[in-house]
């Protein structure tokens, strides 16, 4: 089976391996009010649990949820279209001349010079920094400076990636060449829809973690990655008006892809490109991606995963909603995946097993990061199951700039506790997943779930493990902590 996080990166998702410990065999009801990106949905019918509902607030993380669950598969004819207009954009915009042989650009590094404040001297992000640092030094004076706190500075390439017909690869790094690519880089301007909405609340609120040097969406991407990504979305948007179920698998494939047509990826030859940080952000040093390369990978993977998915979804009936007044039947073989607020789920019915994972406290700002993706989903239709912007307000997590503060979400989470043990069968079992660096904010979290639950058994397991890439940004990449409070009545 092909991994989750092949499929699309979600921010500190879990392991299927790690909610597979937690889910018993012969569970025939799970219930998780924080789904995410429908992990324990994926683990719960593997393990041929008969009865799933799954929740989040995020409309992105239903969509998300939906579309790996559902049957659908890509249609052979929708691919095949999509690759052929894939190929025609690398002809148009990735494709380079050298020697009298052509050659697809692979990926470009850049690097962002800066000019420093206390003179007039340029400085090259690449030999500034020092390790672990914000500041740039500027070699001549030796003082240092924030990057943000420049008015000028202008972005060159110094290295093109890129592969001919018969797969040979060169690193270009001839200066005409690269001036040449500058220069063509400025024709690309996008005439097809593109989001261009602010990094800021409903309220014009500025995001937490604001990516400063811009503003709009827009400047987030690179021209030629902006007018690529657009094109291609008018098609996609296009198939999906005629045939919605094809169109999200394609959907979900470019927003799988889209980081790799903006600014945010930083250069490295040591690890891969890829979204390093749970924030919107320019690195110095980075990459600009062939973006229908990246695309049709990703688009692959899913296609990969649906084909070897069918066959374990197939008895099952999938009903999804936007709509949170929604009851869901539970009836056996059935998956129920509802967007609504934890607090408010709308369920009839007592559980086997019910898994909470909410989000830790600051560490991850959901909103926030699914809002590039949100935007473009919306897309020039204004599809009516991303118009809701408004959720931002009832998040529980930490988040001082929207005045949600530690005792407001160790308080909502306790709350939450409390509703969903009255939710559990005979015999059931609620485990709270819990992640904090702080032993004294565990603590306290523990002590206010103890007095909000009243009675039932609760204890309190420690488990060690290895923590998938997608939570590497936020543990890191040693072994971390993930505690599990475990409610169970027998």
């Amino acid at each position: 089976m092909v991994k989750l996080h092949s499929v699309i990166k979600f921010w500190a998702r879990k392991s299927p391996t790690i909610i597979n410990e937690l889910i018993p065999m012969g569970t025939r009801s799970l219930l998780d009010p924080f789904c995410g990106s429908g992990v324990s949905g994926y683990v719960g019918v593997l393990k041929k649990v008969k009865k799933i509902v799954l929740s989040d607030i995020n409309p992105v993380a239903i969509f998300i949820t939906h579309t790996i669950l559902d049957k659908t598969i890509l249609d052979d004819k929708i691919f095949t279209e999509i690759r052929e207009i894939c190929s025609d954009l690398v002809k148009e915009a990735y494709t380079i001349e050298l020697d009298g042989k052509k050659f697809v650009i692979e990926k470009v590094a850049w690097t962002t010079n800066y000019v420093c404040p206390y003179h007039d001297e340029v400085v090259d992000a690449r030999n500034a920094r020092k390790l672990r640092s914000r500041f740039l030094y500027c070699p001549r004076c030796n003082k240092r400076f924030l990057p943000a706190n420049v008015r000028e500075f202008f972005e060159e390439p110094f290295e093109i990636y890129a592969y001919n017909e018969s797969g040979e690869k060169k690193i270009l790094r001839d200066f005409r060449l690269l001036e040449a690519y500058v220069e063509e880089c400025k024709k690309f301007k996008a005439t097809s829809w593109f989001p261009d909405g602010e990094f800021s609340y409903p309220d014009g609120t500025p995001f937490l973690q604001h990516p400063r040097r811009i503003k709009k969406v827009s400047e987030l991407f690179t021209e030629r990655g902006l007018f690529v990504a657009s094109t291609l979305y008018q098609y996609i948007e296009d198939i999906w008006i005629k045939d919605p179920k094809q169109g999200d698998l394609l959907k979900l494939a470019f927003i799988s892809s889209i980081v790799s047509a903006t600014k945010m990826l930083p250069y490295s030859k040591t690890s891969g490109t890829s979204w390093k940080l749970p924030r919107y952000w320019i690195p110095h040093v980075r990459y600009e991606k062939n973006f229908c390369n990246t695309f049709l990978r990703k688009l692959g993977i899913l296609r990969k995963f649906k084909n070897t998915w069918y066959t374990y979804i197939k008895d099952y009936r999938i009903r999804a909603t936007y709509d949170s007044n929604y009851l869901p039947k539970l009836d056996d073989h059935t998956i129920s995946i509802i967007r609504s607020d934890a607090r408010n789920l709308n369920v009839d019915s007592n559980f086997d097993l019910i898994i909470i994972d909410p989000p830790h406290y600051a560490e991850i700002n959901f909103y926030e990061l699914t809002y590039l993706w949100q935007l473009w989903l919306k897309g020039r239709y204004n599809d009516s199951r991303f118009t809701d912007f408004s959720y931002w307000k009832h998040e529980i997590d930490v988040n001082p700039r929207l005045g949600r503060n530690l005792t407001y979400y160790i308080d909502e989470l306790a709350r939450i506790a409390s509703k969903y043990t009255n939710l559990l069968s005979n015999r059931g079992k609620l485990i709270i997943i819990i992640h904090n660096r702080n032993k004294e904010v565990f603590n306290e979290t523990v002590k206010r779930v103890k007095e909000y639950i009243g009675n039932g058994n609760l204890h309190c397991r420690e488990v060690i493990t290895n923590i998938p890439s997608s939570a590497q940004g936020i543990h890191g990449i040693q072994k971390q902590r993930l505690y599990l409070l475990i409610i169970d009545y027998g």
